[in-house]
């Protein structure tokens, strides 16, 4: 897991052993609420790229492709990610529909981050939003079945 810190340098240092426990990596942010602020936009690069992998595989579906293969293929590409890797093993179709939940709190919790501060999120939230409808039956068709 990743740790995203926001705050001063000297309390992080002084934090740094309680935070490896349960952190490989502790990624220093800046100032106050900056660890916060990027965890926000991993959660957003990662709902929107979940969308890319809907509507990418529906149609590698819709072409023959079998989706297994494509997945496994990807992950040794430029192609791959950590979610097209979840999806199926890590995500398997038993709770599917409670990571799309928390998939869409997330893309709502960074667009209510930005236009606090007074920042258009507007595309990357219309794109990201419908990015978890999908994710159920994509699961399903992907599924890997355990022996």
């Amino acid at each position: 897991m990743t740790c995203f810190v926001g705050g001063k340098a000297e309390t992080l240092d002084a934090c740094r052993p309680v935070i490896a426990c349960h952190s490989r990596t502790i990624a220093s942010m800046g100032g106050p609420g900056a660890g916060q602020m990027t965890k926000l936009i991993n959660n957003v690069l990662t709902v929107s790229n979940l969308r890319n992998i809907v509507e990418a595989f529906a149609l590698a579906k819709a072409a023959g492709v079998d989706l297994r293969a494509l997945q496994g293929a990807l992950a040794h590409s430029s192609g791959g990610s950590f979610i097209l890797q979840a999806i199926g093993h890590k995500i398997g179709p038993g709770i599917a529909e409670h990571i799309a939940a928390l998939n869409r709190k997330d893309v709502h919790a960074f667009a209510e981050a930005m236009r606090a501060r007074g920042l258009d999120p507007a595309t990357i939230e219309e794109w990201a939003i419908s990015g978890p409808d999908g994710l159920p039956a994509l699961v399903n068709a992907m599924t890997v079945p355990t022996s």
